[in-house]
């Protein structure tokens, strides 16, 4: 999932390069009852909480 659909790649970019989310976002999928929310992230990986709704 795109976390920013309506932003215009860099030149050089693809149109997903900018679609992380990131530490304070979230993801929800309402159709799954799931939400998927970004904790922290660092050059080594993120820590994400997923919630069934």
């Amino acid at each position: 999932m795109d976390a920013k659909p309506n932003t215009t790649p860099k030149p050089g970019c693809r149109p997903l390069d900018d679609a992380p989310y990131w530490a304070g976002e979230t993801f929800t999928d309402s159709a799954a009852g799931v939400a998927i929310e970004v904790l922290s992230a660092d050059g080594y990986g993120e820590t994400v909480r997923v919630t069934k709704t």
